[in-house]
This record gives structure tokens, sequence and C-alpha cells, in this order.
């Protein structure tokens, strides 16, 4: 079934019972109107994400400098997971990269290829793909960092380009993208 969340407007596919937006995680959630399953439909059926590829190697190149890169960028289709999940060595752990001070990165890719062969060279099995735009993974992201004990930033497509928003850095970097 097709579901689109009221807050932050999110489309999303589940099976069995939702109780909560995978995006932002408010229990504001219904099934997805006619129109809105057809906008979910035709998003899947699109080609991949080629837009935030050619941001990230602009920038790479230093053809775009970080603030214009992140006003360009927050808008960009990216996909990520839940930070914890299964291990394919049976236990259950923290997908994050390390960061300095007790500070860590949440992965985010630009194509489905790229976070499954993340997670397969990872070890990790068992988890659900959630899209969304790189802004509001930054906007949930920083709503988690205020009761979390480790605070999070973003890294994007770490293995291929690494570009990080460090924990630290959410305000200006979610300011800039607005």
């Amino acid at each position: 079934m097709i579901y689109t969340c009221d807050k932050c407007r999110f489309i999303f596919e589940r099976t069995g019972q939702v109780d909560s937006c995978p995006d932002c995680g408010k229990p504001s959630i219904r099934e997805a109107t006619p129109n809105e399953r057809e906008e979910f439909r035709k998003k899947k059926a699109a080609p991949e994400n080629t837009n935030s590829v050619f941001l990230l190697e602009q920038h790479e190149k230093g053809l775009l400098d970080d603030t214009s890169f992140l006003k360009v960028f927050g808008k960009a289709k990216i996909f990520y997971s839940t930070p914890y999940g299964d291990h394919k060595d049976g236990g259950a752990r923290l997908f994050a990269l390390p960061a300095s001070e007790s500070t860590g990165y949440l992965p985010v890719f630009s194509s489905h290829e790229r976070i499954k062969e993340f997670y397969e060279n990872a070890g990790r099995c068992a988890y659900m793909i959630i899209e969304g735009t790189f802004l509001s993974f930054l906007e949930t992201t920083r709503q988690i960092n205020t009761a979390a004990p480790v605070k999070m930033g973003a890294v994007i497509d770490p293995g291929y380009f690494g570009v990080t928003v460090n924990a630290d850095m959410l305000d200006t970097a979610i300011s800039l993208m607005k």
C-alpha cells in the first residue's frame, strides 16, 4: 500500500502495519490519494537521480563551492536507511561512520545501487531504503540529535565522494538549503 505523511508530505510504499513516517517519524500518515499514488509511481519509474551525481562531481572538481553545493543539493533526492540494523553475523549494530569527538556520520546515497553496494560491503542485512531530500534527512537528523548521546552528521556517497556535513554544522547547512 502507498502512504502519505501529512506532516512532511513524504510518499512511501509499505506492506503490513505502518505506525509512523519513515522520513520524519511522525504518526501522521494516511493512505495516499489517487493523485499521490500516481506521483509516487512516476517517481519510482523515473531514472536514477543523475542530477545529484552531477552536483557531487562538480563539487569534487572544485567547480561548485560548499555554499552553492548545499543550496542546490538540499533539494536532491537521496536514499538512506535507519541507522541501526542487523548484521550478517547475527548481531545488531549502528551502521554509521566515525567522526571526531564522539560524533558520527550517517551515510546517504545518490542511488539505490550505491546504498545496496555499501550495506552489502558492510555486512548489513534486512534493511529498508528510504527516499527523501537531503534537506529533510538533515532536519530529521538534527531532531534525533537533540536526545542522542552520540551526535550524527551526514556523509554523501561514502566510497565515491565522501562529502560530509558534521553534526555541529547541521543548523548552518539547513539554513543554507532553505
